[in-house]
């Protein structure tokens, strides 16, 4: 049986779970998920469906196909999805320095392809922030990460696009104001920003796949050497492979780092982890 055809079973409470997160009904996601509302319901009743179907239907809601699955299938089973390895020092680039104990978590990231919408979304949702607020010139580097995804043709071509979609990224993420002038150009840069992607696939059948990983909550003296507050700072960092067209998933494993701020001495202090 080809692997696109390969039939598994959804569990059923967690696949409606994730569902009615976004979508009341299955009649009101079939639009959203591109999926026949007759699928929807199977999948959502734990009936075998073909594995490309239940891969679309987590895709479309921002999940892993991973947390959806009542059967267990293998990584090379699904030709649609990518497991990644990034290392912590790939993702954050900050050191941890303080001498403060140091507790390490283990986390679970999941990206998606992205539209020009979602991914200048995931970009603007990266920085520091304490106490939910952002910190407007914290000395962190929450710069989006940009990684190559297992199988992608790292041609000159493909630098050259890229090269294109950064300048759009650029253009898009500025600052405007709210006159009329300023509208019609930002309506412009979404559409140049969605023709760069448009090209990425078109000439490199490539696309971008983004997520948003995050620390735990950090003690501030973990991350600058100025003491900015005793309450905990949290760190998003926005992160996208650039990966073959045909890759609908990328998912990670990484280590997050949190502070309980109990003081310990130098031989139990957890100096440096990224």
């Amino acid at each position: 049986m080809a692997r696109h055809s390969q039939l598994v079973r959804c569990d059923s409470l967690k696949a409606k779970t994730f569902r009615s997160k976004l979508f009341r009904s299955a009649n009101a996601s079939a639009k959203d998920l591109g999926l026949n509302v007759k699928t929807i319901r199977l999948i959502e009743n734990g009936t075998p469906v073909r594995l490309s179907k239940v891969q679309q239907y987590a895709e479309r809601l921002g999940v892993s196909i991973d947390e959806l699955l009542h059967d267990h299938v293998e990584p090379s089973d699904n030709n649609e999805r990518i497991v990644a390895s990034p290392t912590s020092s790939e993702l954050f680039n900050f050191p941890i320095s303080s001498g403060l104990y140091t507790q390490l978590t283990l986390k679970k990231a999941v990206a998606h392809a992205c539209n020009n919408e979602t991914l200048l979304s995931i970009i603007s949702n990266g920085g520091a922030r304490l106490d939910n607020q952002l910190i407007g010139s914290s000395p962190i580097d929450c710069s989006p990460v940009w990684l190559l995804a297992e199988g992608t043709d790292s041609s000159p071509k493909l630098a050259d696009e890229l090269a294109k979609l950064l300048v759009q990224i650029n253009k898009a993420l500025k600052q405007n104001t709210s006159t009329l002038e300023s509208l019609i150009s930002k309506i412009q840069l979404k559409y140049d920003l969605a023709t760069a992607l448009l090209s990425l696939d078109e000439k490199c059948k490539c696309h971008i796949l983004g997520v948003n990983v995050k620390t735990d909550s950090e003690d501030p003296r973990d991350v600058w050497a100025e003491d900015y507050s005793s309450s905990p700072i949290e760190i998003t960092i926005p992160v996208f492979f650039v990966a073959p067209s045909t890759i609908k998933e990328v998912y990670f494993e990484y280590e997050a780092t949190s502070s309980d701020g109990t003081n310990t001495s130098d031989e139990d202090a957890v100096v440096e982890v990224f």
